[in-house]
C-alpha cells in the first residue's frame, strides 16, 4: 500500500534524534499580498539566504536553485537566519531521487514510475539536466528534504580532481595520449599531405589552419599527453578551478536502517509548491512585455521569505565554461537576454531593485527600462562562506564570479532585468513541521511521475476527479493534497468512507467536505479540522473538484502531467524518459455525468491522440495528484 512502513518511520525518527533540529513554525498562506511592494528588496538583509554554493561538476543547477529557493523559504518558516541556523540542505539527495524511479521495496504497486535514466555512463543522474520543479515533485511525496551534512555533495570516496589525477596518473595519461592521437588522425585526413606528415608535422600545420588548436608542437602524442597532464595537475592546485570529481562515485543507496533512502525526512514536509505566473507575456513563443502578474507574484512571494527558483538563458552553463558574452555584462554583472531563446540554467531570486539602470547592461543590447531581479546563482564565489574543506584539506568552492562586495570580491550573485526575453518558471516553496511532533506519518499516493509538461483536461459541465486508497493500520487522516492547474482555483475536498465492494469513489458515506482558494497554480496540502479516524483495511476515497475562471466563464479543470516514452526521448537524443504506472481502482474521473475509471478512461484512442500529440508516440501519463497524509 501507498505508505511509510513502520521501519521508515523508526528510522526518521532516529535521523531526527541524529540532527537535533528544531522545529520549525507553519509556513505562510499562499495569498499575494495586498501592500503596495518597496522600490527595492533584498532576502539577504533579512538573513533569510544561504552562502552561494558551486555546482561543479555536473550539470545539476536544477537541484541548486530549487534547494537555494527552499531554503529560504524554511529559514522564513522556521523565524531564523542562516546566521543563527547554518542550515544546508542537500542537492545531492533531492538530484539522485529525482531522477530515480520507484523500486519495488519502495511502493511495490507503482514500481518502475518516475524519471527514467537511459544509463550510458557513471554519474548520469546528475549530468541529465532538469526543471526546479522535480524538486518540488520530489518533496511532495513526503520525500526529503535532507540535511547536506548526510547527504553531501560530492562522490563516495570524497575525491578532488586533484587527488584523481594524483591517483590515477598512468589511466589519465593513456586517455590523453588517445584523445591527441584520434585529433592527428582526424587531420591527417583534410590536411593536403597529412597521410605523410609526423605527429609533430601535423600540429604545426593545424595549428596554421585553425589558430589556438595546439599551442605547442611535440613530437609524439606521448610528451603531448604529458604536458596536458601536468597542465591539469597545475590548473586543479587551484582551489578557483579544483572541485570534487565526477568521477568518482556519487550514487546513494537505496536503502539506510532497512528502509527506503528517499523516504527519509527531518522534522519538515511541504505544505505548497507554488507555480508562479509567468514573467512575460508571448504570443506564438515570441515575448511581448512583461506581464504584471508575474512580476506582483514574484515580489509577493519574496516578501513572504519565498525565494524564487527560475530559468534563464544563460551565456554558459557550467561555471568552468567560456562566457558567450551575449547577454551578461561582466562589468557590471547585468544579464539581459534581448531575443528569443530557450533557457538552459536555473537560478534562485532572492530581492529586485525596480530602479536598477537599464545602462548597466550590454551596450547596444539593453532592455527598454529599468528595474531587474536580484539573483543567486550556483558557481561559486570569492567569499569565505562558499569555501568547502575537504576530508584531506584542500580548499574548494571559489570562482571569480558575479557582483563585487565592498572588499572587492566576487560574491556569486547577479542582476537579471525584467524586460528578460527568456525567463521563465518561477517556482516558490512553503515548508511546516506539523509532523514533526508525531510518530512519524504515512503518505498515501500514486502519482510518482514528476511532469515535464501538462495536459489541461477541461469542461464547463462538472468534472470532478478522485483517489481510492485503503487504511492498511488504524489511522487518522491528518492531510490532503491536489494540484492545483491555474492561479486563483477553487479545490473543493470530499472525504468518503466506503463500502467494502465500492466501484466508485462516493459509493459510501461522505464524512468530510471543505473547500480551498488557492493563489498560484501547483501542489498544495490543506490539514482537516477535525481528523478522520480509519480503522484497519477501510477503504476511503478523495474527491476533487477544481473550478476557475476561464474567458469569464468558470469551467471545471485538472492538468495531467506528461512525459515523454522511452522512444520518443531516444529520437530527440535525450537520455532521459518518463514512465507512469496506473493500475484499476486507483484513480477516478468523472465526466458526462458518470465516474470512470482513469487507467480506461486514458486508454482511449481518443486521449491517446492528444497527449501524443503533445509529447510523441507513446507519452506517458499518471494518476492524479492526490495524497492522504495519516498519522497514527
Amino acid at each position: 500500500m501507498k505508505k511509510k512502513s513502520e521501519k521508515v518511520k523508526r528510522a526518521c525518527l532516529l535521523l531526527l534524534a541524529v540532527m537535533l533540529v528544531v522545529a520549525f513554525m507553519p509556513a505562510g498562506m499562499t495569498a499575494q499580498a495586498a501592500t503596495k511592494p518597496p522600490k527595492k528588496f533584498d532576502l539577504r538583509t533579512k538573513g533569510l539566504v544561504t552562502p552561494v554554493k558551486k555546482q561543479d561538476p555536473f550539470s545539476s543547477c536544477w537541484a541548486f536553485g530549487g534547494i537555494a529557493a527552499a531554503e529560504s523559504s524554511v529559514l522564513k518558516a522556521k523565524k531564523t537566519t542562516y546566521a543563527k541556523s547554518k542550515l544546508d540542505l542537500s542537492e545531492r539527495h533531492a538530484a539522485f531521487f529525482a531522477l530515480h524511479p520507484i523500486q519495488k521495496f519502495e511502493e511495490k504497486s507503482q514500481a518502475g514510475e518516475g524519471l527514467r535514466i537511459i544509463k550510458t555512463a557513471l554519474n548520469d543522474e546528475f549530468t541529465v539536466g532538469g526543471q526546479s520543479i522535480y524538486i518540488t515533485s520530489l518533496f511532495a511525496t513526503g520525500a526529503g528534504p535532507m540535511l547536506e551534512k548526510h547527504f553531501p555533495y560530492h562522490g563516495k570516496k570524497e575525491l578532488t580532481e586533484l587527488q584523481y589525477l594524483k591517483t590515477n596518473k598512468d589511466k589519465e595519461l593513456a586517455a590523453h595520449e588517445k584523445s591527441c592521437e584520434e585529433a592527428v588522425k582526424e587531420y591527417r585526413k583534410v590536411l593536403e599531405g597529412g597521410a605523410n606528415m609526423t605527429y609533430e608535422e601535423v600540429e604545426i600545420a593545424a595549428e596554421k589552419l585553425i589558430p589556438g588548436t595546439f599551442p605547442v608542437a611535440y613530437k609524439s602524442a606521448k610528451e603531448e599527453a604529458l604536458a596536458m597532464y601536468e597542465a591539469d595537475l597545475k590548473k586543479c592546485s587551484s582551489p578557483y578551478d579544483n572541485g570534487f570529481t565526477d568521477k568518482d562515485d556519487w550514487s546513494l543507496p537505496l536503502k539506510m536502517f532497512g528502509s527506503p533512502t528517499r523516504m527519509l525526512y527531518t522534522d519538515v514536509t511541504l505544505k505548497d509548491g507554488n507555480v508562479l505566473p509567468e514573467f512575460s507575456i508571448r504570443k506564438k513563443g515570441k515575448w511581448q512585455k512583461i506581464n504584471p502578474k508575474g512580476t506582483k507574484a514574484v515580489k509577493s512571494e519574496l516578501k513572504k521569505g519565498h525565494a524564487v527558483a527560475m530559468s534563464i538563458a544563460a551565456d554558459q552553463s557550467l561555471p568552468g565554461e567560456s562566457s558567450k558574452g551575449k547577454y551578461l555584462n561582466e562589468n557590471t554583472w547585468a544579464h539581459y537576454t534581448h531575443e528569443n531563446t530557450p533557457t538552459n540554467h536555473v537560478v534562485c531570486i532572492v530581492g529586485w531593485d525596480d530602479n536598477y539602470s537599464k545602462k548597466n547592461f550590454l551596450a547596444k543590447k539593453r532592455p527598454p527600462g529599468n528595474g531587474a531581479w536580484i539573483v543567486k546563482n550556483s558557481w561559486g564565489s570569492e567569499l569565505s562562506s562558499s569555501i568547502v574543506t575537504t576530508n584531506k584539506g584542500e580548499k574548494l568552492g571559489l570562482n571569480k564570479w558575479g557582483v563585487k562586495n565592498a572588499a572587492g570580491k566576487h560574491t556569486g550573485y547577479f542582476y537579471v532585468s525584467y524586460y528578460d526575453k527568456a525567463i521563465e518558471m518561477p517556482e516558490t516553496m512553503a515548508f511546516t513541521t506539523d509532523f514533526a511532533n508525531k510518530e512519524g506519518f504515512f503518505c498515501e499516493q500514486y502519482d510518482f511521475m514528476p511532469a515535464m509538461e501538462y495536459h489541461k483536461i477541461t469542461s464547463k459541465k462538472k468534472m470532478k476527479v478522485a483517489n481510492i486508497f485503503k487504511a492498511e493500520a488504524k489511522s487518522k487522516l491528518y492531510s490532503v493534497s491536489t494540484n492545483t492547474p491555474v492561479a486563483g482555483t477553487k479545490a473543493k475536498f470530499e472525504i468518503y468512507k466506503l463500502k467494502k465492494n465500492a466501484k466508485n469513489p462516493v459509493q459510501g458515506k461522505k464524512v468530510r467536505s471543505f473547500s480551498k482558494k488557492f493563489a498560484y497554480a501547483g501542489f498544495h496540502r490543506v490539514n482537516l479540522k477535525k481528523k478522520l479516524k480509519l480503522k484497519k483495511n477501510q477503504k476511503y476515497s478523495i474527491v476533487v473538484t477544481h473550478t476557475y475562471k476561464s474567458v469569464k466563464k468558470t469551467v471545471y479543470g485538472y492538468h495531467i502531467p506528461l512525459g515523454p516514452s522511452k522512444s520518443t526521448a531516444k529520437m530527440a537524443g535525450v537520455n532521459f524518459y518518463s514512465k507512469g504506472v496506473v493500475n484499476k481502482g486507483e484513480s477516478y474521473i468523472y465526466a458526462s455525468k458518470k465516474w470512470k475509471d482513469w487507467k480506461v478512461y486514458k486508454a482511449s484512442k481518443k486521449f491517446k491522440k492528444k497527449i501524443d500529440n503533445k509529447m510523441g508516440p507513446g507519452a506517458q501519463t499518471d494518476n492524479f495528484a492526490i495524497k492522504a497524509y495519516l498519522i497514527k
